[in-house]
C-alpha cells in the first residue's frame, strides 16, 4: 500500500452571513491536488446554505478555488 502526502492549506473568511443575520469567520481546509486547491473542511453551512450563492463567504471559498486551479 502506498501513502501520498497531500499538503493542507488553512485559510480563514469573514463576512456577512445571511442565515445567522451577524458577521461570522469561518475556518477552512483545502487539499493541494493536481488540479488545484479543493475544498475540504469548513466550519459553516456552506455546502448546503441556501444563501450560498449571495454570501459573502461563499464567495471568497469559490474565489480561493478559482484562483488556484492549475491549467
Amino acid at each position: 500500500m502506498i501513502f501520498v502526502e497531500q499538503a493542507i492549506r488553512e485559510e480563514i473568511f469573514s463576512g456577512f452571513c445571511r442565515t445567522y443575520n451577524q458577521a461570522q469567520t469561518v475556518t477552512c481546509e483545502f487539499a493541494e491536488t493536481e488540479e488545484g486547491l479543493e475544498l475540504t473542511e469548513v466550519d459553516c453551512g456552506y455546502r448546503r446554505c441556501i444563501h450560498r450563492g449571495s454570501c459573502e463567504v461563499a464567495r471568497q471559498i469559490r474565489q480561493m478555488e478559482e484562483d488556484h486551479k492549475k491549467e
